[in-house]
């Protein structure tokens, strides 16, 4: 059964579809790195302008979504199919093509189970001890892999680098989609639950990585990160302030609109 699907696609006798044709499909189809020449790696031209995007885009559907929530709530389940449409069809030609096994191609990685979960707080609406978890780990794993996911490692854009930037900018626009078409409510003591569910994450990826040697599911058996604040000490530290950046932006945001708010009930 094994790569019995990419078999038939190379046996086509079809005149008109060429062996190189059919070659260069795969080779896009499942990210043969071999095929292609070295990238520029991370912040390049295409990896700046790519966050620019992605900024612009959030900003626009912040306003959007507000102003609209109906057209918000109809859009975020779009996102949430067509996310989950494309994440198993990547799933599937991993081990198709016979490069990946069973085990590597399941939800180890934070954004990879947390699109499977969105989907379930989005259509579900479970309680806020899941949904807000989720979501806060939806908007990390999104905003992170944009800012340090090397999408540029060769010189081409693949089928598997096309889903994945399409499903880190869903995890964020869903948010965005659901916070302003549900506008649900918590508490700053809630937020405690985000570390809970980041530990019981790191654990199941721990599994992973026990189950599959040699991989680096969540990035907790080394640093994921380009660079490191303290070449000396655990690069666990260096998530630590990279955490503790991310929340102090988030209160800035929050006082922003909290200020605004009361200077709106003022006038």
């Amino acid at each position: 059964m094994k790569e019995l699907i990419f078999k038939n696609i190379e046996q086509t006798n079809s005149p008109y579809i060429s062996i190189s044709m059919r070659a260069n499909f795969l080779d896009w189809l499942t990210e043969n790195k071999e095929a292609y020449a070295k990238g520029p790696g991370l912040f390049c031209t295409a990896h700046i302008l790519l966050m620019l995007a992605m900024v612009i885009l959030c900003i626009a559907l912040i306003i959007i979504a507000y102003r609209f929530p109906k057209f918000a709530k109809k859009f975020g389940a779009v996102l949430v199919v067509v996310m989950l449409v494309l994440r198993i069809a990547r799933m599937i030609t991993m081990v198709a093509s016979g490069k990946y096994t069973f085990v590597e191609i399941l939800p180890w990685h934070l954004c990879h189970i947390t699109c499977f979960l969105l989907a379930i707080v989005y259509f579900i609406k479970p309680t806020k001890y899941i949904s807000l978890p989720v979501l806060c780990m939806a908007v990390l794993g999104g905003t992170m892999t944009f800012i340090f996911g090397d999408y540029y490692y060769i010189n081409s854009v693949s089928f598997y680098m096309i889903e994945s930037i399409f499903l880190h900018f869903c995890l964020n626009a869903i948010v965005i989609c659901y916070v302003a078409s549900r506008k649900p409510k918590y508490n700053w003591i809630d937020i405690l639950l985000v570390f809970v569910w980041l530990g019981v994450m790191c654990g199941w990826s721990s599994l992973g990585n026990f189950c599959d040697p040699g991989h680096n599911y969540m990035y907790i058996q080394k640093s994921g990160l380009p660079f490191t604040f303290f070449p000396s000490a655990h690069f666990l530290l260096d998530y630590l302030i990279i955490g503790l950046i991310l929340i102090s932006l988030s209160l800035i945001v929050y006082l922003m609109m909290f200020l605004i708010k009361k200077h709106k009930k003022k006038t």
